[in-house]
């Protein structure tokens, strides 16, 4: 695997996310610096392969000269972060003149999901949204508007005050949310429509809100 490839790691009581570049023990965050977590992430890319000090040298510091010294200092403050002792083997072995190797048992290694990669807005929402018509201005709220548990979405015109609901109809176990047809409520009540001294209905909303601009 390809070291630059942001990946989720799972050893022992250890988490790894390359991309948010988190190391976790238990659920925790630990600390650890900026190059002992750029060897980490190289190790775990190369599981089991003992790894040469030049090629780590150059996989962590590839833009500058750097001294054999800092590659040990960094694997002493990694195997620290880990729990681990230099007399120790259970994650990071190291071959006396050679390099290191990760021996931990990875328990899951999955790549993030490049943006190519997210599915396509549902059909609903794409008819909600006015089929993509230029200068149009929407903003989403998720909530669940129905009781069901499920994050249903609410979709408003900011050019013209009109709300569309999509109640959430994915299937359990469904792989892909999908919603059903909007449901089109036109404009919400302004302010001075509201009778005197009634208080305002507050539904309960997931704290997401998202203005886009169809261009």
């Amino acid at each position: 695997m390809d070291a630059s490839v942001e990946a989720s790691y799972r050893f022992g009581p250890f988490q790894v996310d390359s991309g948010t570049r988190l190391l976790l023990r238990e659920g925790q965050p630990v600390a650890l610096a900026p190059k002992a977590f750029d060897l980490l992430c190289y190790l775990l890319a190369h599981p089991n392969r003992l790894i040469g000090k030049d090629e780590l040298l150059k996989g962590v510091w590839p833009r500058g000269f750097v001294e054999e010294g800092n590659l040990s200092h960094n694997i002493f403050l990694l195997r620290k972060a880990l729990g681990e002792s230099p007399e120790e083997h259970r994650y990071i072995v190291t071959v006396p003149g050679r390099g290191y190797k990760f021996v931990g048992q990875l328990l899951h290694q999955a790549a993030v999901p490049d943006a190519a990669a997210v599915p396509p807005v549902p059909d609903a929402l794409a008819a909600a949204l006015g089929g993509g018509r230029p200068g149009q201005v929407y903003s989403i709220t998720a909530g669940d508007f129905n009781g069901d548990g499920k994050l249903d979405l609410a979709v408003v015109n900011q050019l013209d005050g009109t709300v569309s609901v999509l109640l959430n109809a994915t299937e359990p176990g469904g792989e892909r949310v999908s919603f059903a047809p909007a449901v089109r409520l036109g404009k919400p009540a302004a302010p001075e429509d509201q009778e005197e001294g009634r208080p305002r209905p507050e539904p309960s909303l997931h704290p997401v809100t998202v203005l886009r601009k169809i261009r």
